[in-house]
């Protein structure tokens, strides 16, 4: 996964003891750095736009519910 390049990741996102988690649907986890209130999204499958930082979180800059 590039960097600087926008990416779109679909998934679950979870609470974890060291933040928010997205699991993808292979089954990759991803750690996300999201300013945005994302409580409304810890129930369903939900759609993530950003990239990734260097140290391998996604930062968030849209997230958007979506039919699972």
């Amino acid at each position: 996964m590039n960097a600087t390049l926008p990416h779109r990741l679909e998934g679950t996102v979870e609470h974890a003891p060291r933040g928010l988690l997205l699991r993808d649907r292979d089954g990759m986890w991803w750690r996300l750095d999201c300013s945005a209130d994302v409580r409304p999204y810890l129930t369903g499958t939900v759609r993530i736009a950003g990239v990734r930082t260097p140290q391998g979180a996604i930062e968030v800059w849209h997230v958007e519910a979506i039919a699972a």
